[in-house]
């Protein structure tokens, strides 16, 4: 009579997308017993000791949980914000009006032009350019 095959299957954790895989290469020694024996050289009797000794594999997996996701939104003038109220499903098939909807601006405050003689980014703000000086007519 053959032996049956059975096919386990390990459930994957929920929340963990991801695991950290660690792995250390250690050595070890444990005592076993203390004994005398004769030492070879001069042949007095001389107490000793027995140990166990060696190098252990030690494999860690660590499950890497996500929490408190966000969807940023990170405009090209430095400005950004973030989508409430929608799912990651929901923004990949939202169009432009359902997105600006969902849309918070969270920081503003970052260069919004730049220095029309070096180029340098500015803050609306700025009078003078901090880079060269040039006066900025606003």
């Amino acid at each position: 009579m053959s032996p049956e095959k059975k096919n386990i299957r390990i459930p994957p954790l929920k929340g963990a997308e991801r695991m950290f895989f660690m792995i250390a290469v250690l050595p070890f020694a444990k005592s076993l017993t203390r004994v005398f024996l004769t030492f070879p050289p001069d042949g007095s009797l001389q107490e000793a000791e027995i140990a166990e000794t060696g190098s252990r594999l030690i494999l860690f997996f660590i499950p890497v949980f996500t929490f408190q996701k966000q969807y940023e939104v990170r405009f090209s003038n430095g400005c950004s914000g973030q989508i409430e109220g929608l799912s990651k499903s929901e923004i990949l098939q939202a169009n432009r009006q359902l997105l600006e909807e969902h849309l918070v601006i969270r920081q503003t405050g970052f260069p919004v032009s730049n220095c029309p003689h070096c180029g340098y980014p500015l803050d609306q703000d700025f009078e003078y350019c901090p880079k060269c000086g040039t006066p900025l007519n606003r």
